[in-house]
Parts: C-alpha cells; sequence; structure tokens
C-alpha cells in the first residue's frame, strides 16, 4: 500500500508540473499580440491608379468596385447578377444586393443553405458591401446607405454569422465597417470613413468581434489587400503600408 501511494503521490507531482505547464503554455500562446506598424504612405495618382503599380493582384475587387467576383466566374453565375461572388471548396457563396439573399450554392448547382441578411442585422436601412465565407461561418456588413447621420449614426456594423446553425455569433459597434474588409486566421480588418466623418481602420478579433485596435487614416479605404505580413490600405488619397504582426 505504501508504495502505490509512493506511486500516487510522484504521479501527481509529475501531473501537476505537466498541467502547470500546460496552462503556462496555453496563457503565452493565448496572449499572443497583434502589432500594427506603420511603414509607408505615398499619395496615390489618380483617383483608381493600377494596383498592378504596387505590387498588388486586385483580387479583393477583382471585377469592379460593386460586383466582387473574387475568384474566375461561371458564365450561368456571371449572367445571374449576382453582386458578391467567392470561391468555396464544395460551390460558391452568391449574394444578392437587392434582396439581401446570401446562399452557398454547391458545384451542381444544388442549394445548401439561403438566408436573407435582413433578418439578421440590426440597421433598419443598410447596404453589404462585402461578405466573407472562412472556416463555415459567414462575415459581413451592414452600411449606411448614405451619410450616417441620415440615419443617427446606427449603421456600419460588422456581423459574425454561422448560418448552419442560423446563430449569429457576434456584431460590432456601429460605423465600424463599410467598403471591403479582411479576413485573416485571428482577425477581421475593417475600415470606416465618408466624407466630413472621420476615418479610421478596425483591427477586430476574428472570434468574438473585440476591437483591438483603431488606427487614424487620412481618409476612407477603398481597397485593402494582405501580402505577406503586409497590409495595403489604398484610400481615396494614398497608398499606406501597415506591417502586421500576429494576425
Amino acid at each position: 500500500m505504501k508504495e502505490v501511494i509512493r506511486t500516487l503521490r510522484k504521479t501527481g507531482t509529475a501531473m501537476f508540473v505537466l498541467l502547470s505547464f500546460g496552462i503556462f503554455f496555453s496563457v503565452q500562446l493565448h496572449a499572443k499580440s497583434v502589432t500594427i506598424t506603420r511603414l509607408s504612405s505615398t499619395p496615390k495618382v489618380g483617383v483608381t491608379p493600377p494596383l498592378k503599380q504596387f505590387g498588388l493582384t486586385g483580387i479583393n475587387k477583382q471585377k469592379n468596385y460593386v460586383q466582387r467576383y473574387r475568384r474566375q466566374v461561371p458564365a450561368q453565375y456571371a449572367r445571374s447578377g449576382a453582386d458578391i461572388m467567392d470561391r468555396v471548396s464544395d460551390g460558391w457563396i452568391v449574394f444578392d444586393r437587392e434582396s439581401h439573399i446570401v446562399a452557398h450554392v454547391g458545384e451542381g448547382q444544388q442549394l445548401f443553405w439561403k438566408i436573407d441578411l435582413g433578418t439578421i442585422v440590426r440597421e433598419k436601412r443598410f447596404e453589404v458591401q462585402d461578405l466573407r465565407y472562412d472556416k463555415d461561418l459567414l462575415y459581413f456588413n451592414a452600411a449606411c446607405v448614405s451619410y450616417s447621420s441620415m440615419q443617427k449614426g446606427r449603421c456600419s456594423t460588422l456581423y459574425a454569422y454561422d448560418p448552419q446553425k442560423k446563430k449569429l455569433l457576434w456584431h460590432s459597434r456601429y460605423r465600424t465597417s463599410n467598403d471591403i474588409f479582411l479576413v485573416t486566421d485571428r482577425l477581421v480588418i475593417a475600415g470606416y470613413g465618408f466624407t466630413q466623418e472621420p476615418d479610421y481602420l478596425y483591427l477586430l478579433r476574428k472570434r468574438d468581434g473585440k476591437l483591438l485596435k483603431k488606427i487614424k487614416l487620412d481618409s476612407a479605404h477603398d481597397y485593402l489587400e494582405m501580402v505577406g505580413d503586409k497590409l495595403h490600405v489604398m484610400t481615396y488619397n494614398r497608398h499606406v503600408v501597415f506591417r502586421l504582426r500576429g494576425y
């Protein structure tokens, strides 16, 4: 019996040390901070200069500023009049701006799910200006249709939604996202700005929407793209490059 007790005590001590190390490691892992550093800011030549001159692909606004087809779209979908389309592993995410309907359509045009975003948002009037599907979750914004003052500032929220469970996971504060945004492993990178309003870039924690960073911009963003660890932000007036760590 004494030998058994000694073994249990030794094992217990070893387990305590291992568990303590595991907790410490977990805390250190989750404590990894997000940092963003401004590297450069140069004036744009022309309103919409070619993005290739900045080493960018233009993938996030591949077709034009209204219809955002981020991959080569089959003819039958291109003719459908969808406003935002993105490729996923088993088909397409298709969004129609007028009806606010987003759907997951398979390769054989089978319908996996369909959602009316108007039933999710808190805005009474809104315009979805970007939408992303990442790891089975849907991210989208409900942007102001004009000056935010016309809606008492209650617009341009960013939302995270689980279409399988039909569950809203989180939403941001008002005036967080218009135009396009990006989704990375840990972040949602968004921006908000408009005429006679302050312009900002926002970094939100992807898992719960918590605001991590708020960066002042000279004017509103109209394009975003990650190249390695560099975040390229095209505003109305400038091309701004940030180095992003922990994203």
